[in-house]
């Protein structure tokens, strides 16, 4: 009798798991197109991670091994980054240098320094406050680190010697080299965006806004840059003049909330990723959203929820790659209609 009514109620389990299976299967809309492909790269979640800008390494900030090196053409762990000096201290940021050679991981209050060749750590640096966010500067020459102390600290990583400390009035949320190296574009909880000369030292610009400033990135010729505030408002600014290229939000307008961004190698495009499994393309010149892809569950029955951490338009190929917070990357195919490949010469 018990063990009838035992398989009565695995029976009734397995029904209502099909059930949910197909209502989540009903509530993706038709526009919204999931992933070509998965890749499972931390089967128990992961804390960040970044994609270089080919789009051929991802580094994975897992809950376990620490940070992991992905070869995603092979779909194969290239290096762990992990050590015994980690624990259970999860990779808050990471960074790939523009030419992919050098990837810097942050850890609570300490960065380091990896070759994605070699695998060889070049070096380790203890920060005097946790770290929030991290760039690396071309050849790995030059490292920020943004402070919850409201601190950026400009490094010169060859030498190991401070040249700079940029200063902001809270929390610094966001960090970015400009691609030639010689402004740094940084953004925080004191609602202010700033571009810095890096050189002297100086403000060359100062954004201000009415939110904090949760992510900032620049375009691979430095001349735009894309600010994000906490609330949902986005903005694609022309750095030399200031003027306003694209913004969603704002004005009673419905925004987007930014966990990643990355633009097009020829800076016709902007991929945003979302803290709400969605990722979308917006065309610059028009200023409109031209494509929506949605992140997979990582049980596909069971609701779940999954921050896009990175994305990157793929070299040589029509499609972006996305690493999330469920421990999944996805490749997601760009629109036929662009005939662009987004990282070709």
């Amino acid at each position: 009798m018990r063990q009838k009514h035992s398989n009565k109620i695995k029976t009734l389990k397995a029904w209502v798991s099909g059930l949910f299976a197909l209502y989540a299967l009903l509530l993706i809309p038709a526009c919204i197109e999931t992933s070509v492909q998965t890749y499972v790269h931390a089967k128990q979640g992961a804390y960040s991670a970044a994609i270089s800008q080919q789009g051929d390494l991802a580094i994975i900030g897992t809950l376990k091994q620490g940070p992991l090196l992905w070869d995603i053409g092979l779909n194969q762990i290239k290096y762990s980054y992990n050590d015994e000096r980690s624990g259970d201290i999860g990779m808050v940021d990471a960074a790939f240098s523009p030419e992919g050679e050098f990837v810097i991981t942050a850890e609570e209050n300490r960065v380091s320094v990896w070759s994605t060749q070699t695998g060889e750590l070049f070096g380790d640096w203890q920060m005097p406050d946790r770290v929030r966010s991290v760039d690396i500067s071309k050849g790995g020459r030059y490292l920020l680190a943004g402070l919850h102390d409201g601190r950026v600290l400009y490094v010169d990583l060859g030498f190991g010697q401070k040249l700079g400390v940029l200063q902001h009035q809270a929390v610094v949320e966001s960090v970015a080299f400009s691609p030639d190296g010689l402004f740094a574009l940084t953004g925080g909880q004191d609602k202010v965006a700033v571009l810095w000369d890096l050189e002297s030292g100086d403000v060359a610009r100062r954004l201000e806004h009415q939110h904090n400033v949760t992510k900032v990135e620049f375009s691979p010729s430095g001349k735009l840059v894309m600010i994000a505030e906490g609330q949902g408002t986005l903005y694609v600014r022309n750095i030399t003049n200031g003027e306003t290229v694209l913004q969603v939000g704002g004005q009673a307008k419905k925004g987007i909330k930014v966990s990643a961004a990355r633009f097009s190698e020829d800076e016709r495009f902007l991929l945003i990723g979302t803290p709400h499994r969605t990722i979308s393309l917006w065309d610059l010149s028009t200023g409109k959203r031209i494509k929506k892809w949605r992140l997979s569950r990582k049980t596909f029955w069971k609701p779940s929820s999954a921050v896009a951490m990175a994305v990157a338009f793929m070299k040589d190929e029509p499609y972006i790659l996305v690493a999330s917070s469920n421990g999944l990357s996805e490749k997601f195919r760009l629109p036929r209609s662009m005939n662009y490949l987004s990282n070709s010469n």
